[in-house]
């Protein structure tokens, strides 16, 4: 997946849950960088170690 698929795939859902651009772009930035290094989707959560 091009970052390019991925911005305009999770962007999108992500703008639409927290209705804020700038934390969405970082969410999505995090999201990207994360992915890469690990291969795979993964979203930190209040409960992660």
């Amino acid at each position: 997946m091009t970052q390019l698929e991925f911005f305009k795939t999770f962007g999108e859902a992500i703008l639409a849950a927290v209705q804020d651009e700038q934390l969405a772009m970082r969410v999505v930035c995090r999201a990207w960088r994360t992915h890469k290094r690990t291969g795979q989707m993964r979203f930190a959560t209040a409960n992660s170690n």
